[in-house]
């Protein structure tokens, strides 16, 4: 047996160094499998993100990408276990805390989403990212309407 196909069982070597494909298709192919998700195709974008999860499993695309997916379909457990992951491999990215924000959120784990939030918005301080500012939202809204029930006691 391919001493490689050994590597790729112990976590030393990935299937796309196996194929020799490289970052870049990896990258192409989180872009269109982004490109799926924006589009609607929910489901072909899911096929794209598990494909690129068996390609790298320590790449953070397949995980974000089925993070975001599980989350717009209210699979908000199997979003945070994806989000996390992929947070794990790149915790740079402030839109997967911000994901992680609103799965944790939806699950009434308020104490993680605060937490989540808040290091979405140290990572992204100017206020430029889309999916923080979406977050930045729901956080006013749920203020609003903490302190309008408050009021009304």
């Amino acid at each position: 047996m391919d001493d490689r196909i050994e590597r790729i069982l112990r976590g030393e070597l990935s299937w796309n160094e196996y194929f020799g494909l490289g970052h870049e298709v990896l990258t192409a192919m989180a872009a269109y499998g982004h490109n799926l998700y924006t589009q609607g195709r929910y489901e072909d974008a899911e096929k794209l993100f598990e494909g690129l999860k068996v390609l790298d499993r320590n790449s953070y695309y397949g995980y974000a990408g089925l993070g975001a997916i599980y989350l717009q379909r209210g699979e908000f457990a199997a979003a945070e276990a994806e989000l996390r992951q992929a947070i794990e491999l790149d915790p740079g990215q402030a839109s997967l805390r911000a994901n992680l924000f609103e799965a944790l959120l939806r699950q009434s784990k308020l104490d993680e989403a605060v937490a989540a939030y808040e290091a979405a918005r140290e990572l992204d301080p100017q206020g430029e990212n889309e999916s923080v500012n979406r977050a930045g939202h729901l956080v006013a809204a749920l203020a609003g309407l903490a302190t309008g029930s408050e009021e009304s006691r």
